[in-house]
C-alpha cells in the first residue's frame, strides 16, 4: 500500500479543455505513485499550467483550472478504519476532527483532536514582558484542546532509501498538532507564547510528550492557546475561531468557532 497526498488529502485539478486537448493532456493527470508528502509537488501539478512555474494568458484561454478538495480515503491503524477529517471543514467547538501529523523521519501520527471555546483569564493570571504595548492588554482568551492519539504508522517497504525493519520509537519525534487563533475578521490573532498551558489548567502529565516511545494509543493530551484581547477594539478584532493549517498551503484550514 502506498501513501500518497493524493490518497489522504485528494487535490482534485478539474480541466475545462478546448476539443482535441483531452487526449494529449490525459497523461498529465495520472497521479505520481509516491509516498504521502504534506509539501506541495510541482510534479503533481498539470504541464498545462505548470509551463516555467508560472500560468500564460494564453494557457488560460486554452484552458480553465479549478481545484476542490476531496474526502480523504480511509487509513488503517492497528486493524482499525479511520477516516481523517477533510480540509476546510468548518466545525463548532467541541466537535472533533481527525488529523494526520508527519514527522521529520516521514512517520504519520493520527489524532482525534476537539477544540474548546474559549475562557477569559484576567491580566493578573500571568506576568508577560512589560512593554510600551502591554498597557493596551484588556485581558487575555485561553482555548484549550484534547488530541486523542489513535497511533502511527509508516510505509517503508516500498522506498529503497529507508531502513527496513520496525520503527526507532525511542528517537522518534512527536510532531504534536499546532493550532493559530484568528480573529472574526479573517486576520491572525496575537497569542502570548512561553509556558502558558499553566493558565490554561493544563497539568504537567496532560502534555503531549516529546518522543513516540513515550505516546500512548487512546490517551487523551491537552493543549492550550492564550489569545491577547487589547483594549478598545471592535467584536470583528476580537479573537473568534481557531485553525489547523496544513503545510500544504493549498489545503485550506480545518476551523472551529
Amino acid at each position: 500500500m502506498m501513501f500518497s497526498l493524493q490518497s489522504v488529502y485528494t487535490k482534485t485539478i478539474a480541466l475545462v479543455l478546448t476539443v482535441g486537448l483531452s487526449t494529449s493532456l490525459a497523461a498529465c493527470g495520472q497521479a505520481e505513485p509516491n509516498r504521502y508528502h504534506p509539501h506541495s509537488r510541482s510534479d503533481q501539478v498539470p504541464e498545462l499550467v505548470k509551463r516555467n512555474g508560472s500560468t500564460t494568458s494564453s494557457d488560460m484561454n486554452m484552458a480553465e483550472s479549478t481545484t476542490t478538495i476531496a474526502q480523504p480515503e480511509p487509513i488503517t491503524i492497528n486493524g482499525r478504519q479511520i477516516q481523517p477529517t477533510t480540509p476546510g471543514a468548518k466545525l463548532r467547538f467541541g466537535k472533533k476532527a481527525i488529523i494526520v501529523t508527519e514527522n521529520l523521519t516521514d512517520r504519520f501520527f493520527a489524532w482525534s483532536v476537539t477544540v474548546n471555546n474559549g475562557a477569559r483569564v484576567e491580566p493578573d493570571a500571568l506576568m508577560v514582558n512589560e512593554t510600551e504595548d502591554s498597557e493596551y492588554i484588556d485581558h487575555y482568551q485561553c482555548t484549550t484542546y484534547n488530541m486523542i492519539f489513535l497511533g502511527a504508522f509508516s510505509f517503508n517497504d516500498d522506498d529503497f532509501l529507508m531502513v527496513s525493519g520496525p520503527e526507532d520509537k525511542t528517537h522518534s519525534a512527536v510532531p504534536a498538532p499546532s493550532f493559530t487563533s484568528v480573529t472574526a475578521m479573517g486576520e491572525e490573532a496575537d497569542i502570548v507564547s512561553g509556558n502558558i498551558k499553566s493558565v490554561c489548567g493544563i497539568d504537567e502529565h496532560d502534555r503531549i510528550p516529546a518522543l513516540e516511545s513515550d505516546l500512548h494509543v487512546g490517551v487523551t493530551y491537552r493543549g492550550a492557546l492564550l489569545s491577547v484581547v487589547y483594549q478598545e477594539i471592535t467584536e470583528e478584532e476580537m479573537p473568534a475561531a481557531i485553525y489547523y493549517e496544513y503545510d500544504d498551503e493549498t489545503l485550506p484550514p480545518i476551523q472551529w468557532r
